[in-house]
This record gives structure tokens, sequence and C-alpha cells, in this order.
């Protein structure tokens, strides 16, 4: 199987690796808002495994619900588990879209600690919302290239290359 030319490009992972992270094994991706298409959903699940990057199934239950990638507690319930992994250095938006924050009460809702562990969350669209509520808490965001847009039309390829330099 071919696999979408980023998640062949050995400086984008360089990238990552050099910048002091665990690598892509510290990068959890999140499904916030939209989810994906039966086959840009193939897609990035084989992108995800490629790169070694943790892609809960739940990022790809899309079609459930009308314009969510899952319901607001299921996509709650995994944003919530990327912020409790020790593990996670890096919370990777799947796609943008629309529904993040019907999760806000339920992030405020969460104990101290569990947003204590000030990951790097990376998106824009709809992940704005989550940018903002991070940012309040004194977390760095980087409002960059979604997960799901890896080796697509949509983003330069570039675009990964200067993230993978900045983290």
């Amino acid at each position: 199987t071919r696999v979408p030319a980023l998640a062949e490009d050995a400086l984008f992972v360089a990238d990552l690796n050099r910048a002091g992270t665990r690598g892509l094994s510290g990068i959890t991706v999140v499904a916030p808002s939209s989810g994906f298409g039966a086959e840009s959903g193939r897609r990035a699940r084989l992108v995800a495994e490629t790169l070694g990057v943790s892609f809960p199934q739940e990022a790809l239950d899309a079609g459930q619900v009308p314009s969510h990638a899952n319901s607001d507690e299921a996509r709650l319930r995994l944003l919530a588990a990327a912020l409790a992994d020790p593990e996670t250095e890096i919370i990777w938006a799947a796609l943008g879209g629309y529904g993040s924050s019907r999760l806000l009460e339920g992030l405020a809702a969460l104990p101290p600690d569990a947003l204590a562990s000030r990951q790097i969350v990376i998106g824009y669209s709809d992940i704005t919302f989550l940018h903002l509520f991070f940012q309040k808490l004194g977390w760095k965001t980087v409002h960059g290239p979604l997960f799901g847009e890896i080796g697509s039309r949509f983003q330069e390829e570039r675009n990964f290359r200067l993230l993978g330099e900045l983290l």
C-alpha cells in the first residue's frame, strides 16, 4: 500500500525527533470537532500507523453523529484521555470543522490535575476554541495544520516541515 507522500518524508520525522520530543510516539491525535469520511479515515489511520502516532479508534467513528467525529461525550473522553496520558506531549487535532466549543463544560469540569501536564495543542479552524481554552491555562498551542491534512493537496508539505522544526 502506498502511503501519502509526507508519511514517506524522513525529514518531517527527523525534525520532530530533533526537537527533543519523544518522537512521534509522544503525539496523540484527537477529534474534538468533525470526523473523517470513510476514505480519508483509512488514509489518516494508515499515516498514523506508518508514523507511530497514537490514533484512537474514536477519532474515526464519523457518521454516528452528523457534523461531528462522535458524540460530545466520546469526543471529550478522547481528549481527556490524551490529557491524562503521561506519554502524550503533543495533542494534534485530526480535523477542524465544528463542535469543539461544545466540550467547554466538560473541559472546565475536569479536575485541576487533569489539566496540569501542559501538552502542546496543534490545529486550526474549530480547534481555535481549544487554543483559547488552553492558552488561558498557560499552555503552548500551535495554530497549524491538522493531522488529517498530512499528504493532502490542501496543505503544502513545507508547512509540516516547519511545524516539525518549531516543535
